[in-house]
């Protein structure tokens, strides 16, 4: 009865995690969600049992938001229904260890003055975040803070701490309930410390609503964004490359029309041909921006000869009717499995699996495109995902962010909108404009506030433009990154060597 019980506890944090995030954005679900787990492992559960209690948990969370991963193998991998699910179940279960750790971790801390416990709860659960934002080449979807992204004046504090902070808060208030739940049932509850989290939890929501308020709006800059809506398999079938081309084009046209704007983007891989060398399409691309009298910046498939080999990567170009081509950036965080498959030796076997892996080589540069008075830090697809990554962009200058994407692999599933909440937390951590343009969506406009100015449909074609400024100054997150992370995994190795030094 008792393993019924607790079993049926991690089962339900799972579930809570899972309609925390798109498509459900129960958000304020995220604030209880880990209480039934907290609860169970703190009535003294072995280690092993906490393990497998954890690994319910996060078993439940990941399958019940990475479910669109078997549609992207199946329908563009090519892969058959069983493998596609092994997949999701063995990558899940990768994942879902992080939080069969962390509810380890709840167990060895036991012994420690209880006080402590919500701060060492949350400084556990935020530095198994962050190690999972790297281990592995990283995989930082989903990670809690995000879940709050519809509540603005929550993620405020991201320009302090980054995504990791909002996480960071979330669980020290799950925690500080499950304490006093556990108090109130034994009959000594302290109500100083759930008053003490109250006021930080207040403080911080005060914060961000004064951080809210309206100010006087600086000079703007219009940009326009055309999501193209092309499907997969024809973006690179020969026989539409002319017909691709010409849907970009008109749309450019039509925005210039419509919105007389200073920048047009296109999303990733909008051009169905490399840029750097094609003799028919660039020239008239670049006459396009002529012809439209306005800056374009567009991402295309590019090469490096290497030796004997040609070697492809995922670029992004900037060019105006003045200057032609002005620059170009070769995107540095490439996806597993997708753009090159790592470790090579031990899955050689995946680049015959997945049909569409490719091999491309990753850039090294944070390149910053400059247009006139406005410098543009370009993040293509994936690469959003990663505070740091982000970040460097705009601590090397880049007043403007934009991120160029192609979420067609995901369906009509959550994962488009999942993979959109997330620049809310980019925008908040350095206070900059966010432009996205998406393939098939979800295009739109974020502003410094991390608040969605103008969001496209899903699999429509279709312009979108707003006016954005330019932002200079420079965020404590910008400026030193990921250092509450740091002083999690501080506190996490702290309280290891007290329990080992108590026994």
């Amino acid at each position: 009865m008792t393993r019924a019980r607790d079993f049926s506890a991690a089962l339900l944090s799972g579930i809570c995690l899972v309609l925390s995030f798109p498509k459900a954005n129960w958000g304020i679900l995220a604030w209880v969600a880990l209480v039934p787990l907290l609860l169970v492992l703190r009535e003294r559960q072995a280690p092993s049992e906490a393990l497998r209690l954890g690994l319910v948990s996060g078993l439940v969370y990941f399958l019940g938001t990475l479910y669109w991963i078997p549609y992207t193998l199946e329908h563009y991998g090519k892969l058959p229904f069983l493998l596609s699910w092994g997949i999701l179940f063995i990558l899940a279960t990768f994942l879902a260890s992080y939080i069969a750790v962390f509810a380890w971790g709840i167990r060895q801390i036991d012994p420690l003055p209880r006080p402590a416990f919500p701060l060492l709860a949350a400084s556990w659960w935020v530095s198994l975040e962050y190690l999972r934002t790297y281990l592995l080449s990283g995989f930082p979807w989903v990670l809690l803070g995000y879940s709050q992204v519809r509540q603005p004046a929550v993620i405020q504090i991201a320009e302090f701490s980054g995504v990791y902070g909002v996480s960071f808060l979330i669980v020290l208030v799950n925690a500080t309930i499950s304490e006093a739940v556990r108090e109130r049932l034994q009959g000594d509850l302290n109500w100083r410390r759930p008053a003490v989290v109250m006021l930080l939890l207040l403080s911080c929501l005060a914060y961000g609503y004064r951080q809210l308020q309206p100010s006087p709006p600086p000079a703007s800059l219009s940009i326009a964004v055309a999501q193209g809506n092309i499907p997969q398999e024809r973006k690179w079938d020969p026989r539409y490359q002319e017909a691709v081309f010409r849907t970009y084009r008109e749309l450019t046209l039509q925005a210039v029309r419509k919105y007389s704007p200073q920048l047009v983007v296109w999303p990733e891989a909008a051009t169905p041909f490399y840029f750097q060398s094609d003799e028919i399409y660039r020239p008239r691309l670049l006459e396009l921006s002529r012809k439209a009298k306005t800056p374009l910046l567009f991402g295309s498939p590019g090469y490096e000869v290497i030796g004997q080999r040609i070697r492809p990567f995922n670029g992004a170009y900037l060019v105006s009717p003045q200057a032609g081509e002005i620059g170009g950036y070769r995107k540095i965080h490439l996806v597993p499995f997708g753009e090159y498959v790592p470790l090579p030796k031990i899955f050689a076997f995946a680049g015959k699996l997945v049909a569409q892996a490719g091999n491309f080589i990753a850039g090294e540069e944070y390149t910053v495109f400059k247009l006139d008075s406005t410098s543009l830090g370009t993040v293509i697809c994936y690469e959003i995902i990663f505070p740091d990554l982000v970040r460097r962009f705009v601590a090397r200058g880049a007043n403007i962010l934009v991120n160029i994407t192609n979420d067609a692999w995901f369906g009509p599933s959550a994962a488009p909108y999942q993979h959109f909440a997330m620049l809310a937390l980019r925008a908040v951590e350095n206070r900059r404009y966010i432009v996205r343009a998406a393939n098939t969506g979800i295009s739109g406009f974020f502003d410094p506030q991390g608040r969605v100015l103008k969001q496209g449909g899903l699999f429509r074609q279709q312009i979108l433009a707003q006016q954005v400024a330019p932002c200079s100054e420079l965020t404590f997150y910008t400026r030193h990154g990921d250092i509450l992370a740091f002083f999690c995994l501080f506190v996490v190795i702290i309280s290891l060597v007290a329990v080992h030094q108590s026994k």
